[in-house]
């Protein structure tokens, strides 16, 4: 639903509870699959929600798909032009809370009309340095609360951005909707069209094709295993600039089983055309894709960088390796390859420990109980004594 025209509700105590998300873009990513994710499974008797960004794509058209949430796209090309665009809004939806995804401009508007702020740590945000590390530890000043989607994304917060308090933080592991990536998907379809043999061991890789997610290590680590395992067969789904360097590399690697699906929205079918899901990233926050795959009941490896650790559980639903380490890659890769029973058995572990931990459900029940804590906090000093 697109912004027209706001209705206040018959009077403040009646009203649901006024929830003002704010994200610099809504484009394709794991920040963006969380608010969708907390968008569909909201309570609709106590909150309202309203999502405001400065930049789009395609995945705006699930979030307009989505009953109750109002969507406020902004503009503005300078940064006074995008402040005020975010406060001529939030002045009209009047928010209770606001709660900020990664946008400059959110905690100081929240602040500004008087509502309670939340912001939430995505990742590990160490490419900020000099003014851009402070700036961002005074912003968190402005919050009520901040949230970390993994302990080591917390502890890195804290240790990294000045001014950031301990007692304020809190971690909100991010959470999917697991049934809809339980296997089941339409992997034949994808296999059918990449020619890979029914009968084939396929490992995918699910993400941007950027220098962050260390796809190239898995194309010397294929280029390691090619001999070993011919048929061994491995899915590229993503886009990203680094695209034709990559598939340059294979073609010079000699790497005729790599298979380059460029962007895909149906993640569930590719993942069901998979044995095994690799993440050879250099940094991480807590990446959906790995707790995706686990609810496709499929081991991981991945990466021992950010929150991957917290959800990779080293020889029961997957494999850690070091960001760079081609032959570590491969020999993990190797392992599965070879034991079919270990993949089967770690990917019912990987199903187990999603439900219970990194499910949509948990998640969006601890920030709902986050906001009505903070409300409670609020009303309380509102209150005089008796």
């Amino acid at each position: 639903m697109i912004l027209s025209a706001l209705s206040p509700g018959s009077s403040d105590s009646a009203r649901p509870i006024r929830l003002l998300y704010v994200t610099h873009q809504f484009s394709q990513g794991g920040l963006e699959q969380v608010v969708l994710n907390f968008a569909r499974r909201y309570d609709r008797d106590r909150f309202r929600l309203w999502v405001a960004f400065y930049a789009g794509s395609d995945m705006v058209k699930e979030l307009e798909g989505i009953p109750d949430v109002t969507i406020l796209p902004l503009s503005g090309r300078s940064r006074w032009g995008k402040f005020r665009a975010l406060y001529s809004a939030a002045r009209r939806v009047r928010p209770d809370i606001v709660h900020n995804h990664f946008c400059w401009y959110g905690l100081l508007v929240g602040a500004l009309v008087g509502a309670r702020r939340v912001e939430t740590v995505h990742n590990v945000y160490g490419w900020f340095v000099g003014v851009q590390r402070v700036a961002y530890g005074l912003s968190l000043v402005l919050a009520h609360r901040v949230i970390a989607v993994a302990e080591y994304i917390r502890s890195f917060t804290i240790g990294y951005f000045p001014f950031v308090k301990p007692a304020k933080t809190v971690v909100i592991r991010n959470g999917i909707e697991v049934y809809a990536y339980k296997r089941g998907g339409d992997g034949g379809r994808i296999r059918s069209e990449c020619g890979v043999p029914g009968d084939a061991v396929v490992a995918g890789y699910v993400g941007r094709l950027v220098q962050q997610k260390g796809v190239g290590v898995l194309l010397s680590a294929a280029r390691i295993l090619a001999e070993r395992f011919p048929s061994l067969h491995i899915l590229i789904a993503g886009e990203g600039p680094l695209d034709p360097s990559l598939r340059a590399t294979a073609v010079e690697y000699g790497l005729t089983k790599i298979h380059f699906l460029g962007y895909r929205r149906d993640i569930p079918a590719v993942l069901a055309a998979c044995d095994m899901v690799l993440l050879p990233s250099f940094t991480e926050g807590l990446p959906l894709i790995v707790l995706e795959a686990m609810a496709a009941g499929l081991p991981v490896v991945a990466t021992r960088v950010g929150g991957a650790p917290e959800a990779v559980a080293e020889g029961e639903t997957g494999s850690l390796v070091d960001p760079g380490d081609a032959e570590q890659l491969a020999d993990r890769i190797a392992f599965l390859c070879s034991h079919p029973e270990a993949r089967e058995a770690m990917g019912k572990a990987a199903q187990r420990k999603v439900q219970s931990d990194f499910s949509a459900e948990t998640m969006v029940s601890a920030t709902e109980s986050l906001y009505l804590s903070l409300l409670r906090t609020r009303k309380r000093r509102r209150t005089p004594d008796a």
